[in-house]
Protein backbone atom coordinates (compact mmCIF):
# COMPACT_ATOMS: atom_id res chain seq x y z
CA UNK A 1 0.00 0.00 0.00
CA UNK A 2 2.86 2.38 0.80
CA UNK A 3 4.35 1.69 -2.60
CA UNK A 4 1.07 2.65 -4.32
CA UNK A 5 0.91 5.88 -2.29
CA UNK A 6 4.52 6.68 -3.21
CA UNK A 7 3.77 6.07 -6.90
CA UNK A 8 0.65 8.29 -6.70
CA UNK A 9 2.64 11.03 -4.95
CA UNK A 10 5.40 10.83 -7.57
CA UNK A 11 2.79 11.00 -10.36
CA UNK A 12 1.16 14.02 -8.73
CA UNK A 13 4.52 15.77 -8.34
CA UNK A 14 5.34 15.20 -12.01
CA UNK A 15 1.91 16.48 -13.11
CA UNK A 16 1.93 19.48 -10.79
CA UNK A 17 5.34 20.55 -12.04
CA UNK A 18 3.89 21.43 -15.46
CA UNK A 19 3.93 25.16 -16.17
CA UNK A 20 0.33 25.55 -17.32
CA UNK A 21 -0.92 24.43 -13.90
CA UNK A 22 0.66 27.54 -12.34
CA UNK A 23 -2.21 29.60 -13.75
CA UNK A 24 -4.63 27.82 -11.41
CA UNK A 25 -2.92 29.10 -8.28
CA UNK A 26 -2.06 26.83 -5.39
CA UNK A 27 -4.65 24.16 -6.10
CA UNK A 28 -2.36 21.26 -5.20
CA UNK A 29 -1.95 22.30 -1.57
CA UNK A 30 -5.70 22.63 -1.06
CA UNK A 31 -6.53 19.14 -2.30
CA UNK A 32 -7.92 16.97 0.45
CA UNK A 33 -8.86 19.87 2.73
CA UNK A 34 -12.59 20.24 3.22
CA UNK A 35 -13.86 23.80 2.88
CA UNK A 36 -10.67 25.19 1.33
CA UNK A 37 -11.23 26.12 -2.31
CA UNK A 38 -7.86 27.66 -3.08
CA UNK A 39 -7.25 30.88 -4.95
CA UNK A 40 -10.45 31.81 -6.83
CA UNK A 41 -9.00 34.97 -8.38
CA UNK A 42 -7.23 32.85 -10.98
CA UNK A 43 -10.61 31.56 -12.23
CA UNK A 44 -12.00 35.03 -13.16
CA UNK A 45 -10.52 34.97 -16.68
CA UNK A 46 -12.21 31.61 -17.28
CA UNK A 47 -15.55 32.89 -16.01
CA UNK A 48 -15.30 36.02 -18.18
CA UNK A 49 -14.29 33.86 -21.16
CA UNK A 50 -17.28 31.56 -20.64
CA UNK A 51 -19.66 34.53 -20.47
CA UNK A 52 -18.09 35.97 -23.63
CA UNK A 53 -18.51 32.66 -25.47
CA UNK A 54 -22.17 32.44 -24.41
CA UNK A 55 -22.73 36.02 -25.64
CA UNK A 56 -21.16 35.28 -29.03
CA UNK A 57 -23.25 32.10 -29.42
CA UNK A 58 -26.42 34.07 -28.64
CA UNK A 59 -25.32 36.75 -31.12
CA UNK A 60 -24.97 34.23 -33.97
CA UNK A 61 -28.09 32.28 -33.04
CA UNK A 62 -30.50 34.99 -34.28
CA UNK A 63 -29.46 34.89 -37.97
CA UNK A 64 -29.67 31.09 -38.03
CA UNK A 65 -33.09 31.25 -36.38
CA UNK A 66 -34.29 33.74 -39.01
CA UNK A 67 -33.01 31.54 -41.85
CA UNK A 68 -34.72 28.48 -40.35
CA UNK A 69 -37.98 30.39 -39.86
CA UNK A 70 -37.78 31.65 -43.44
CA UNK A 71 -37.32 28.12 -44.78
CA UNK A 72 -40.23 26.81 -42.72
CA UNK A 73 -42.38 29.74 -43.86
CA UNK A 74 -41.49 29.12 -47.49
CA UNK A 75 -42.41 25.45 -47.08
CA UNK A 76 -45.78 26.42 -45.54
CA UNK A 77 -46.49 28.85 -48.38
CA UNK A 78 -45.49 26.19 -50.91
CA UNK A 79 -47.99 23.79 -49.33
CA UNK A 80 -50.65 26.51 -49.48
CA UNK A 81 -49.84 26.99 -53.18
CA UNK A 82 -49.98 23.23 -53.73
CA UNK A 83 -53.42 22.91 -52.14
CA UNK A 84 -54.60 26.26 -53.52
CA UNK A 85 -53.68 25.18 -57.05
CA UNK A 86 -56.48 22.66 -56.89
CA UNK A 87 -59.04 25.46 -56.49
CA UNK A 88 -57.33 28.05 -58.69
CA UNK A 89 -55.56 30.03 -55.93
CA UNK A 90 -51.88 30.90 -56.03
CA UNK A 91 -49.60 33.40 -54.38
CA UNK A 92 -46.12 34.62 -55.09
CA UNK A 93 -43.60 33.49 -52.46
CA UNK A 94 -41.18 36.25 -51.49
CA UNK A 95 -38.54 36.48 -48.77
CA UNK A 96 -40.71 38.83 -46.70
CA UNK A 97 -43.76 36.55 -46.95
CA UNK A 98 -41.66 33.53 -46.04
CA UNK A 99 -40.22 35.32 -42.97
CA UNK A 100 -43.70 36.45 -41.90
CA UNK A 101 -45.07 32.93 -42.26
CA UNK A 102 -42.03 31.44 -40.53
CA UNK A 103 -41.99 33.92 -37.67
CA UNK A 104 -45.72 33.91 -36.95
CA UNK A 105 -46.39 30.31 -37.99
CA UNK A 106 -49.87 29.29 -39.10
CA UNK A 107 -51.48 32.65 -38.16
CA UNK A 108 -48.86 34.43 -40.29
CA UNK A 109 -49.50 32.16 -43.25
CA UNK A 110 -53.25 32.66 -42.84
CA UNK A 111 -52.73 36.45 -42.74
CA UNK A 112 -50.74 36.29 -45.97
CA UNK A 113 -53.46 34.23 -47.65
CA UNK A 114 -56.16 36.65 -46.44
CA UNK A 115 -54.07 39.60 -47.64
CA UNK A 116 -53.73 38.00 -51.08
CA UNK A 117 -57.47 37.31 -51.27
CA UNK A 118 -58.79 40.62 -49.92
CA UNK A 119 -55.84 42.94 -50.34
Amino acid sequence: MDEVMKMAKDAWNSISSLEFLDSFGDVGSSLGKIGDVGDLTSFWPYIVGLILILFVVQLFELPFQLVWNGLVGAAMLWLINLVGGLVGFGLKITVIKALIAGFFGIPGALAIVLFEIFG
